[in-house]
């Protein structure tokens, strides 16, 4: 088979590649979130050094970022994990998502 008889891929052909490419090298949705995690956890150490803070609209006391690196922090976070993430509504469907297509491949040759 010679090179010319192999047809140039279509405008809509190289756009699938370059995103299937780029997609490839997207980590896993779930490191994804532990990353997102931990960025958050360093983003407010730095905003508690800084001492960021905002006034409350409602009774005008003023709100400042809690180091979620400290003892504090950790003492405050870890227990409110399940609480957090199951009290924000568009993280169930994407847990199903993310993880239905893994499970049913998991589980395929029990299943059988």
């Amino acid at each position: 088979m010679s090179m010319s008889s192999i047809p140039s891929p279509s405008p809509t052909g190289k756009l699938y590649g370059w995103v299937e490419k780029i997609g490839n090298k997207v980590p896993h949705p779930f490191l994804l979130f532990i990353y997102l995690i931990v960025a958050l956890m360093v983003a407010t150490a730095i905003l508690s050094a800084l001492n960021v803070g905002v006034q409350n609209p409602t009774d005008g006391s003023r709100v400042v970022v809690k180091n979620l690196l400290s003892v504090e922090g950790l003492h405050w976070f870890l227990p409110n994990v399940i609480k957090n993430f199951s009290g924000f509504a568009p993280l169930g469907p994407f847990w199903l998502w993310c993880w239905g297509p893994v499970l049913r491949n998991e589980w395929a040759c029990c299943l059988r």
